[in-house]
């Protein structure tokens, strides 16, 4: 039998930096990664999360990577794309 790794909601929304009523809502409205019921708790398949993520995209992996990034981090890079965009000598 293959091992499937299974998260829980508040695993993966630490995972994906987003808040438990943002999965929420995706679920009500039939968005955001696949999910199913186990027993009376929501699971999803860590394949499953990481193919939805694949079909968004790599606008989604590197918004999850630069999520992940300290802020310091994050900081400086919006700064070097700012620096970089053709509107900021105006």
């Amino acid at each position: 039998m293959t091992r499937i790794d299974l998260l829980t909601p508040r695993t993966l929304a630490d995972q994906l930096k987003c808040s438990l009523a943002t999965l929420k809502r995706w679920r009500r409205r039939g968005e955001g990664p696949p999910w199913f019921h186990l027993g009376t708790g929501v699971r999803y398949a860590a394949t499953e999360v990481e193919g939805w993520l694949r079909a968004r995209g790599s606008t989604a992996l590197r918004a999850k990577k630069l999520m992940a990034s300290p802020i310091k981090d994050t900081t400086s890079k919006v700064l070097s794309i700012c620096r970089e965009s053709p509107d900021s000598n105006k």
